[in-house]
């Protein structure tokens, strides 16, 4: 009984029952709210069962076949799978980040905050369950330690990110808040290498297009079909058939997650945003990397595609290599990354510093996340990976850190 007690979302549910009494809600809109945010827990628990289903089939054919262990790299779904296992001990410790990312931001006077909470959420719990791992064990000081950890690293991201984004918004003090941020930075500075020679023609600025992120899951999900095909040798048609089942019920895992993270985490990010609001009166806003598209949407669309054409040619060499883990292309893990380094390398680099930044955040990627799997021996799950720069960057620090103290 007291195992059962420990899965459901009992903690999320007081916290936000809190912050509603706060806000002087009825009894009517408290309930209805953590019946909300209740379905969303469930909801992600429910893709991340599915997904691991369907994915761990794909690890035992690549190893099979290839000979190497490996998985997709999606953030959402891998989070999925840590929060699966994780539960209550992984919302503490994100709650706990966000707690000293406000501290941090209140203390120094520089108030950046990270507000972009599903990637909070997942830094959080990447934290955790490395450290369990190392500990052995879940305690309330792994908790402690991890919440510390990905908190201040939160407040660095957003501080460090602050410079870069000063050529779109010199006149309000904003910044990145989401798990691009390392190839914002790795384009702002191919962007700047590429200003000293011939200043290349730039990508428009004005427009705005962000239909595509939609697009990406789709073609995520064909992806997986091809790969799962392919794997199969010749196969025959109930194989392929079979394949592609296996590649929708993957979307309709990723589905699930998504809308479970909206319906679980929008009571806490208004909570996070109205704490931030009354605390720290200079508060600078950390941006989602959705917002950035709108900025050169031709910049974003060319650092993908170049992201995605050296992340599978990044792959392709570490399958030849025989690597311990591979990161199989996710494109909507491509398109963020490839995207923000595009439109950071386009404002000083042109069109040749966002192709040539889009280029080199696919590769990076791609070897930051193989390093810290294989590392970690994939941190027990195989089958997907964590996708974007800041989880390898944050990953190898705990993990250098880890082993330095162990």
């Amino acid at each position: 009984m007291a195992e059962k007690f420990l899965e459901i979302p009992w903690i999320p549910a007081a916290v936000a029952a809190l912050y509603l009494l706060k806000k002087k809600k009825t009894a009517g809109e408290i309930i209805e709210n953590i019946v909300k945010l209740v379905i969303g827990w469930y909801l992600i628990l429910l893709g991340a069962g599915l997904s691991l289903n369907v994915l761990g089939g794909l690890e035992e054919k690549l190893v099979l076949s290839l000979g190497v262990h490996g998985g997709v790299i999606n953030t959402e779904i891998f989070g999925s799978w840590l929060l699966m296992e994780c539960r209550n001990a992984g919302f503490t410790a994100f709650l706990i980040a966000f707690l000293v990312n406000l501290l941090l931001a209140k203390w120094t006077r520089r108030g950046y905050l990270f507000l972009t909470g599903h990637h909070l959420l997942f830094l959080s719990l990447m934290s955790l369950s490395l450290i369990r791992v190392f500990l052995g064990e879940m305690s309330v000081g792994a908790v402690l330690l991890a919440g510390t950890a990905a908190g201040i690293y939160a407040y660095i991201s957003v501080r460090i990110s602050a410079a870069a984004i000063k050529p779109f918004h010199s006149a309000s003090p904003v910044s990145l808040a989401n798990s691009a941020a390392g190839a914002a930075l790795l384009g702002a500075g191919i962007g700047k290498l590429c200003s000293r020679g011939k200043m290349s023609e730039r990508f428009d600025k004005k427009g705005k297009n962000t239909g595509h992120i939609t697009s990406m899951g789709v073609l995520t999900v064909f992806c997986i079909a091809f790969i799962l095909t392919f794997l199969q040798g010749v196969p025959e048609l109930a194989e392929m058939q079979e394949c592609l089942v296996e590649a929708f019920l993957y979307g309709a895992a990723l589905t699930a997650i998504m809308q479970g993270l909206r319906m679980f985490l929008g009571l806490f990010i208004q909570m996070f945003w109205d704490l931030g609001k009354e605390m720290i009166p200079g508060l600078v806003v950390g941006l989602d990397s959705t917002a950035v598209i709108s900025w050169s949407p031709g910049a974003w669309h060319a650092g993908f595609l170049a992201a995605a054409l050296t992340g599978v040619v990044t792959v392709s060499g570490l399958v030849f290599l025989k690597v311990p883990f591979v990161p199989l292309p996710g494109f909507t893990s491509l398109y963020f990354t490839g995207g923000v380094a595009g439109v950071f390398g386009n404002v000083q680099g042109g069109k040749r510093g966002a192709i040539l930044a889009g280029a080199a955040s696919g590769i990076a990627v791609i070897l930051l996340l193989s390093l810290f799997m294989s590392l970690n021996e994939g941190m027990g799950l195989y089958g997907a990976s964590l996708g974007e720069t800041e989880y390898g960057i944050l990953g190898l620090i705990l993990t250098a850190l880890l082993r330095l103290f162990n």
